[in-house]
């Protein structure tokens, strides 16, 4: 039969409808599944791409100075302390004034938008997993909470579908050759 479910939300029927997405403010279903996937992908990649990032910039803001290390004790007054703070800095940020007043609030935005990255990262790579199985298994997220699958099919075949042929194409927001899909199956 054919798997169709009305969205009252987007006001039509959806063929091998998956879930209604907040993020994209849109159906995953059949012709846009591997669009979603490659979403969940992208934006993991920019979390941790934005992880790597401030770890280098909170890295950087902690180079050794004049040899000692950023956490050192050492017998220096507080202003002579500040005076190469700033230094360092300035080598590690650019030619940028007085950043002395910013380096608290670089800590503090450093471990907030870290945090956030690896919050999405994570949520992102469950929600790829769950729809990679999903693919893989036939089935959509809405059989899942139905408890109803179709008929078994090859795995390879469902990835087919929804990805095209194996090639370079996968990793690009481009369609599947559905003509090329249906002549190899």
């Amino acid at each position: 039969g054919i798997n169709a479910e009305y969205m009252s939300t987007c006001n039509r029927c959806i063929m091998r409808m998956d879930h209604h997405c907040p993020w994209v403010n849109n159906c995953v279903a059949t012709r846009n599944q591997k669009h979603f996937l490659l979403f969940l992908c992208y934006v993991q990649s920019q979390c941790w791409m934005a992880i790597g990032v401030l770890l280098a910039s909170f890295l950087a803001s902690a180079q050794p100075v004049d040899g000692e290390g950023f956490l050192e004790r050492r017998d220096v007054s507080r202003n002579a302390r500040r005076k190469a703070m700033r230094t360092a800095r300035r080598a590690a940020l650019g030619k940028i004034s007085d950043l002395s007043t910013i380096s608290g609030w670089h800590t503090v935005s450093c471990i907030t938008i870290t945090a956030l990255a690896l919050f999405f990262g994570f949520f992102t790579l469950v929600m790829f997993c769950e729809q990679a199985a999903n693919i893989y298994g036939n089935r959509t997220g809405i059989e899942n909470l139905q408890g109803t699958t179709e008929p078994g099919r090859p795995g390879r075949e469902s990835v087919k579908e929804v990805m095209g042929r194996p090639s370079w194409r996968w990793l690009l927001p481009l369609p599947p050759r559905r003509a090329q899909v249906k002549a190899e199956s």
